[in-house]
């Protein structure tokens, strides 16, 4: 067999037995130039403790809670962590499986509520507007461990604003604001399962841990100054589940 055939033989033998390692490594997770949408928190088991101190008397007022979501967070004042709400990302391998990217959340809120008592004219206000807005900037290390898994630590920043919104009703409407909004320290050591190419699902640890919080009041009209703001704290411990994609 001469060389050229040989040569010919070699390359067709690799082929037939599969792709090589540095094609593999390019069709997994982790290759740098990779890009990776992914939607965050879509299933997860929160321990949440949330801490408020009174601006004007010092008091202080804990509430702990556990909180299982699919998709749904709650939406009420006591109820409420901003890590619960599901959320879309985007992330870019830049190099060696360094990843740079963040995450946004959003909900919006609103009704009706209808009144109609026996005997007297039915009456319609609107019920409270609640909004909700997370910003999440980060940076990760993508780690492939074994085929089709992989390890992603990601630390970041999580910016936070939840607002509440009502307006009563009569000849001169009152409209009442309270806003929540702070920063808080993200710690997410996940495992990526990719059973097929371009498609993975992420789960593992999350850590919530706050580094600033308020809670402020506004009333409109208002015939006498808003109150200072109240400190609010979140710290959040719990398992996140999530889809992403890669290409």
């Amino acid at each position: 067999m001469t060389k050229a055939k040989l040569a010919a033989a070699t390359v067709l033998f690799g082929f037939a037995l599969g792709p090589t390692p540095a094609i593999a490594q390019e069709t997994g997770f982790g290759h740098p130039g990779q890009v990776i949408l992914s939607a965050d928190r879509l299933f997860g088991l929160n321990f949440t403790n949330t801490t408020m101190e009174d601006a004007v008397t010092g008091s202080k007022q804990s509430q702990s809670r556990t909180n299982i979501s699919l998709l749904w967070p709650p939406l009420t004042l006591d109820t409420l962590s901003p890590y619960t709400i599901p959320r879309v990302a985007g992330d870019f391998i830049v190099v060696a499986g360094l990843t740079v990217g963040g995450s946004i959340g959003f909900v919006r809120s609103t009704g009706k509520i209808k009144s109609e008592p026996v005997g007297t004219p039915s009456t319609e206000r609107d019920a409270d507007t609640i909004t909700i807005f997370t910003f999440a900037p980060r940076i990760g290390y993508a780690l492939a461990i074994a085929p089709g898994i992989a390890f992603w630590p990601r630390a970041g920043v999580t910016y936070y604003s939840f607002n509440v919104e009502s307006t009563s009703t009569g000849p001169t409407p009152v409209t009442d604001s309270d806003t929540l909004k702070g920063f808080g320290l993200n710690l997410e050591p996940l495992f990526v399962f990719s059973p097929v190419p371009h498609f993975g699902i992420t789960a593992g640890p999350v850590v919530d841990l706050p580094l600033s919080g308020s809670l402020s009041s506004e009333t409109t009209p208002s015939t006498a100054p808003n109150p200072p703001d109240d400190k609010y704290r979140f710290t959040n411990f719990g398992l996140a589940l999530g889809v992403l994609g890669y290409f």
